[in-house]
């Protein structure tokens, strides 16, 4: 798994990810909001998610491992579906 793409889009750090589940995080500083759309097409967000946790997933050797074991699994950031 890696990062394929990155870019700045309005203010917004997106990531296209090569993984079998994760399609692409889309992470807003500001907000501490990282958004995850899965492959299946569904899109959730998260927060808050420091800046830290952020650049771990990203330079993660397993950014789906990573993103289930620090994120999701975390009691501290709340979930929420957005499509």
């Amino acid at each position: 798994m890696s990062i394929l793409k990155k870019q700045l889009i309005e203010g917004l750090e997106v990531c296209d990810i090569d993984s079998s589940d994760l399609k692409r995080s889309i992470y807003d500083e500001s907000t501490k909001e990282l958004i995850i759309e899965f492959k299946k097409g569904t899109k959730y967000g998260y927060k808050p998610v420091s800046e830290m946790i952020y650049q771990k997933f990203l330079t993660s050797s397993s950014q789906g491992k990573f993103f289930v074991a620090a994120i999701k699994n975390n009691r501290e950031i709340v979930c929420s579906k957005i499509s």
